[in-house]
């Protein structure tokens, strides 16, 4: 059993957090503070590799204070009584990381894993901000970070992610799993061992990283995807297009992750397929908060690849009317072989058997209707989503 000055966090900042947090309006003021944050910086965030610089201003972190309502030198107070907090450990003298654990460590004990998630962006930003300072000097050449990327093995995490967010958070919800029993224990030192652990993969994952794009950068090797190379014109228009549907199809997920599903969007698919507005939202709601992003990413690879690929169209011609006419046509293809187009309509009848419609009615019309509603709004996503 720990000493009391080895849990003074446990002791006196908990309760503290916990009675904030109980009150639904500061859980709103948490998530709207994270909404805002990657709102802010969608564009830096969905590229391949970390090129731009993000900022964690206090002005962030005086949101997670007032969400909590505690003040930053009263939590500094705190942990310049804990024996176990040592004056010398930099990340655990800022305040914000100890109560963002405690915070972290009250929604986990709620079972909302909702929140614990958003917190884990939240704290995952805060570190990424000072990190990237850390390992690249200046913004790095998009070129040579997209060559880099492109030419890693598959055991970096950031190939297998697709974009710097989604790399981040990704190794940051591994941590906390690994780490999500001494959250809860809760002791000074099981705060610091969390923290640092977090600290430590991030630092690991930006280090190997910078390692692999300054090698590229001393050798000048770019991936230049407007290369007028006339022996390669094929190749670098398809892999600029693979690069773009990347983009795209992560910046969608984001915004819809963090947006939720837009209204507008929701209004002209259910208009145009004859569906109920509150229910196509409904569907749509339940599938983002329940995590089906894998499903909804591969969707709109799949649209985005018939469209590039397999039409040639342009990647300017996707925020244009032809893009809805196209998706609109390749729908109505009933008896293809297409991979792409079987995927899409599997994934959306896996969607629906999963949701109820088919409990709810017998009507094949209707059970159409539902499925071709829900493809049109990842349509109007896409378009509207592309170039934001």
């Amino acid at each position: 059993m720990a000493n009391n000055d080895n849990k003074i966090l446990l002791t006196e900042l908990y309760p503290l957090v916990e009675k904030a947090l109980s009150k639904k309006e500061n859980t709103v003021k948490l998530k709207q503070a994270v909404n805002d944050f990657l709102d802010r910086n969608n564009e830096k965030l969905t590229t391949l590799g970390p090129i731009y610089r993000i900022i964690f201003s206090p002005e962030d972190m005086n949101k997670l204070y007032d969400a909590i309502e505690v003040n930053p030198l009263a939590i500094k107070s705190m942990i310049k009584k804990s024996s176990v907090i040592k004056g010398q450990w930099q990340i655990m003298n800022n305040p914000f990381n100890s109560a963002i654990a405690m915070a972290i460590r009250y929604y986990k004990l709620k079972k909302n894993d909702e929140m614990v998630k958003v917190l884990l962006i939240y704290l995952t930003m805060s570190m990424y901000s000072s990190l990237h300072f850390k390992y690249f000097k200046y913004e790095p050449n998009v070129n040579i970070m997209n060559y880099t990327i492109n030419n890693l093995s598959n055991k970096f995490k950031i190939k297998q992610m697709g974009t710097i967010y989604h790399a981040l958070v990704d190794t940051t919800i591994l941590s906390d799993k690994t780490n999500s029993d001494i959250l809860e224990r809760g002791y000074d030192k099981d705060i610091v061992d969390y923290i640092m652990a977090v600290k430590t993969r991030l630092n690991s994952l930006l280090r190997k990283l910078s390692i692999e794009f300054y090698k590229n950068e001393k050798e000048k090797r770019y991936l230049n995807v407007d290369s007028d190379s006339y022996d390669e014109d094929n190749y670098h228009e398809a892999d600029s297009n693979m690069y773009a549907i990347e983009r795209i199809t992560n910046n969608v997920v984001l915004k819809l992750i963090v947006d939720g599903p837009n209204m507008k969007h929701i209004s002209l698919s259910a208009k145009l397929c004859r569906v109920s507005v509150n229910e196509l939202r409904n569907y749509l709601n339940t599938m983002i908060v329940s995590s089906r992003h894998e499903e909804i990413k591969a969707i709109i690879e799949c649209i985005l690849f018939l469209f590039l690929f397999d039409s040639q169209n342009t990647i300017e011609d996707i925020n244009s009317s032809k893009f809805f006419i196209y998706c609109n046509e390749i729908y109505r293809k009933s008896n293809t072989t297409d991979k792409n187009i079987i995927k899409i309509k599997k994934i959306l009848d896996g969607w629906l058997e999963e949701l109820g419609t088919y409990k709810k009615t017998e009507r094949l019309a209707t059970i159409n209707d539902f499925r071709k509603a829900l493809f049109i709004f990842f349509v109007a996503s896409i378009e509207n989503t592309s170039f934001a």
